[in-house]
C-alpha cells in the first residue's frame, strides 16, 4: 500500500462568526485616555510534539489541537477553554475506536457544527495497511467510504468544511488520479452533489519552461483550501502571480477573489460563516471581507519565512481564529515538530 498524505499534498483544510480583532475599551469622562493596544505573540509549548490536524475553534471559546508525541508514541488532545490563553492535555476518548494497532492518525478536520473528519492510515512500516475515513461527532465517529458517495473513487484530496457544515473535496483513486469534479457532501442529509470542472479550473494556468523546449508545464493546483461562508476558497498560482479563488457549490461558479495576493503565496487560510476570509503569508495575517476586494493586513508577522514563489518551495501551515478574535498559527520545522503561536490583542 502506498503511503498517501493527501491533506499535505499540494492538492491537500470555516471557523467562527464574529471573529476579528478585539475592540479596545473606550475612554469615559471618569477615566484616562484608553491604553494603547497591540498584538502580542504568545508561544504555546508543545514539548516537541507534532500536530495531526487543524486548529479547531468553537463558539464558546474552546480550542482543540490533536498532537502526536514521537518520543513515547502517544496521541494527546491539547484543549483550551479560554481561546488559547491556557491549555490542558487530554487523552482523545474516540481514539481507541478508530485507530488500529498498526495505524496512525494522519489528519483531523472539524466543521462549526461539530462534525469531525478523521483520516487514519498505516504506520510507516506497515505495507499492508489502508487509508480509512471516519466522520461524525467527536463522541460518535463512524467509518465512512468515499466510494459510497462517488462510485469509482476511494480517496479525497483538498477537503474543507463550508460554513453551513457541508464537506467539499476532490475525489481521488488509490493511484492519486484526481476526479474532474468537486464532491459536496451534506452530513445533515447524507446527500452528495458535484461541481463540474473544478480540476480544470485549478490547473488552468501554466508557464513555458525554457529548459523543456517551450513545452507546456502545469504549475497550478488547489492549495490551503477552506470554507468561507458557503464558498470553497483556495489559493492557486496564476500566470502572473498568486491568486485566491472561490467556488460556489450551489451555482458551480468559480470566482477570482484576488488576482495578485499581497505578500505572496498563502501558507494557510481560514474562513468565517459570514464569508470573511483570513489568510497567512510572509507578511502576516490578512483579512478579506465577504464580497470585498481589498485585503487588510491585520497582524504583521516579521521574520516568518512563509512566502514562496512556486509550489515547489511553498510552506504549509495552519491558521485558526478563536471566539475572542485572537489568532492561532501553527508552523512546522524540517523535522516535523510543530510550533503553535497565539496572537492576542493586549494593552500597554
Amino acid at each position: 500500500m502506498r503511503h498517501l498524505g493527501l491533506w499535505t499534498l499540494p492538492l491537500a483544510a470555516a471557523l467562527l462568526a464574529g471573529c476579528g480583532p478585539s475592540a479596545a475599551p473606550a475612554a469615559t469622562a471618569e477615566t484616562a485616555a484608553p491604553a494603547a493596544w497591540h498584538w502580542e505573540a504568545q508561544t504555546v509549548d508543545l514539548q516537541g510534539a507534532s500536530s495531526v490536524g487543524d486548529i479547531i475553534c468553537k463558539a464558546d471559546g474552546t480550542v482543540q489541537l490533536c498532537l502526536y508525541d514521537k518520543s513515547n508514541d502517544e496521541y494527546r488532545m491539547l484543549v483550551s477553554a479560554d481561546n488559547g490563553e491556557t491549555w490542558t492535555s487530554q487523552f482523545p476518548d474516540w481514539l481507541p475506536g478508530v485507530l488500529g494497532r498498526d495505524e496512525e492518525v494522519r489528519h483531523i478536520l472539524s466543521s462549526d457544527e461539530g462534525t469531525w473528519l478523521v483520516l487514519v492510515g498505516p504506520k510507516g512500516w506497515n505495507e499492508e495497511g489502508e487509508l480509512s475515513f471516519w466522520l461524525g461527532t467527536e463522541e460518535n465517529l463512524t467509518r465512512w467510504k468515499v466510494s459510497d458517495l462517488v462510485p469509482g473513487w476511494e480517496l479525497m484530496a483538498a477537503p474543507a468544511f463550508l460554513g453551513d457544515g457541508r464537506l467539499v473535496f476532490l475525489p481521488a483513486t488509490l493511484e492519486l488520479e484526481l476526479a474532474p469534479d468537486l464532491a459536496v457532501y451534506d452530513p445533515a442529509t447524507g446527500g452528495c452533489t458535484t461541481v463540474s470542472g473544478a480540476r480544470k479550473q485549478a490547473f488552468a494556468y501554466w508557464q513555458m519552461d525554457a529548459d523543456n523546449a517551450g513545452e507546456r508545464t502545469d504549475r497550478s493546483s488547489i492549495f490551503a483550501p477552506c470554507g468561507a461562508g458557503s464558498r470553497y476558497v483556495y489559493m492557486t498560482y496564476g500566470a502572473n502571480g498568486v491568486q485566491l479563488r472561490a467556488i460556489d457549490p450551489d451555482t458551480g461558479t468559480n470566482t477570482q477573489l484576488l488576482e495578485d495576493v499581497p505578500g505572496g503565496a498563502v501558507a494557510a487560510m481560514t474562513g468565517l460563516p459570514d464569508g470573511t476570509l483570513y489568510f497567512l503569508n510572509g507578511e502576516g495575517i490578512w483579512r478579506l471581507a465577504a464580497g470585498g476586494t481589498l485585503p487588510e493586513l491585520v497582524v504583521e508577522i516579521p521574520g516568518k519565512d512563509l512566502a514562496a514563489s512556486s509550489p515547489e518551495n511553498r510552506v504549509s501551515a495552519c491558521l485558526g481564529c478563536a471566539a475572542d478574535g485572537s489568532f492561532l498559527m501553527l508552523t512546522h520545522d524540517a523535522y516535523g515538530a510543530s510550533t503553535l503561536t497565539r496572537y492576542a490583542m493586549v494593552s500597554e
